[in-house]
């Protein structure tokens, strides 16, 4: 269960970093 648990932390940290970096990858494209 806890271990569990610590898979789904990690996809959602993963999911969050992706996220960010998107945005901030697209953010860029767009100011150059």
């Amino acid at each position: 269960m806890n271990q569990r648990r610590r898979g789904v932390k990690s996809n959602f940290d993963l999911g969050i970093t992706t996220y960010v970096w998107v945005l901030s990858y697209r953010s860029v494209s767009q100011g150059a």
